[in-house]
């Protein structure tokens, strides 16, 4: 009775074992990622020109803990359309700390853009072909105390939505025309 038992858990144990290495493989093959999502890092203060679609797209950079709280990051961020529909744009950023986890960001741009409930969001709508600059400046939160042996991830997504969706009810914003 017992060495039936044996076989059993061994045999339990076995197929547990190849069904976790074989979910880890299709992992690491991008099986389960069907998104079109792109990420990417980037050097700190680098021109960086991302071509958009609809969809989401993040951009990382490291900060060691040797920055200054308030203190204001070179970012030189743009985004080109680079699909075959005209787009609405919003951004955010943040920043992973150890303790905190995410903390929103303030992102300095230009004056097409307007910030709703921690999104930027461009005010018009981004053609066919046609870039934008999204970022030049990040500036980090002047309340927290940075770690000096941390690195720091700062991140920028950028969200784009074919312009013929209704952003209205999606998005939940009512300032495009």
């Amino acid at each position: 009775m017992k060495s039936k038992e044996r076989i059993f858990y061994i045999f339990v144990i076995c197929g547990l074992v190849i069904a976790f290495i074989i979910f880890v493989s299709l992992t690491f093959l991008g099986f389960f990622n069907t998104s079109k999502n792109q990420v990417a890092s980037i050097p700190l203060g680098e021109k960086i020109t991302l071509p958009i679609e609809s969809g989401a797209n993040a951009i990382s950079f490291d900060v060691s803990g040797a920055v200054l709280p308030g203190e204001i990051l070179p970012v030189n961020l743009n985004a080109f359309n680079n699909s075959n529909q005209d787009l609405f744009i919003r951004v955010k950023a943040y920043i992973v700390t150890p303790d905190k986890g995410k903390i929103n960001l303030q992102v300095e741009n230009f004056s097409d853009w307007t910030l709703f409930e921690n999104n930027y969001y461009y005010k018009k709508i981004l053609p066919q072909n046609a870039s934008i600059s999204i970022a030049s400046k990040v500036v980090l939160p002047s309340d927290f105390v940075f770690l000096g042996n941390y690195k720091y991830s700062v991140i920028i997504v950028t969200e784009a939505l074919n312009s013929k969706l209704d952003v209205n009810g999606i998005w939940g914003v009512d300032f495009y025309q």
